[in-house]
């Protein structure tokens, strides 16, 4: 009797704590960079062919940024499940802004023709959009949706089967 009561308290216990534990909101987790449901901050860089890009030339598609390295074990991995989903959901209004951190140019463009890279690649020599995006490591994903909100970001590395869950609503919404 004593080990049923003591069971039911524990039970009990347990029961209460789950549903008295709230989860905090993002912009109190204490995550580095900009919050889901906020607005991505803009930004403007040179491609690799030294043409400017803005995040505003973007406005109504949705976009994937990626903070990447040429050094970066997983950020080699992603490549080219990024490329294949890139190719894939283009025509739908995805765009992926591939924005690498403070290298040279030249190892850049070796590794793009290694990889097969179409899509833009962004250079931030100076670290100010890394910065801006509080990035603490690479790779690091910004999903951004059709109004420029940020809808959800992954630190580290991703495959196809993740990059297609996290763009699959975005794509469905249609402005």
């Amino acid at each position: 009797m004593a080990k049923t009561l003591f069971r039911l308290f524990v039970v009990v216990i347990v029961i209460t704590l789950l549903f008295s534990c709230t989860k905090k909101k993002e912009e109190e987790s204490g995550l580095p960079g900009p919050n889901v449901g906020s607005p991505a901050p803009l930004f403007t860089l040179k491609d690799i062919n030294g043409k400017e890009v803005s995040l505003n030339d973007f406005k109504g598609k949705v976009i994937l940024v990626n903070f990447w390295a040429t050094w970066c074990k997983p950020c080699q991995e992603e490549m080219d499940d990024l490329e294949s989903a890139y190719k894939k959901n283009n025509d739908k209004g995805l765009v992926i802004l591939g924005v690498d951190v403070r290298e040279e140019k030249k190892d850049v463009l070796e590794f793009l023709k290694r990889y097969k890279v179409t899509y833009p690649i962004l250079m931030d020599f100076d670290g100010k959009i890394v910065k801006d995006y509080q990035v603490m490591g690479v790779p690091t994903t910004y999903f951004i949706d059709r109004d420029g909100i940020i809808r959800d970001r992954i630190f580290g590395g991703m495959n196809e089967l993740v990059i297609e869950a996290k763009l699959e609503d975005l794509l469905k919404a249609t402005k």
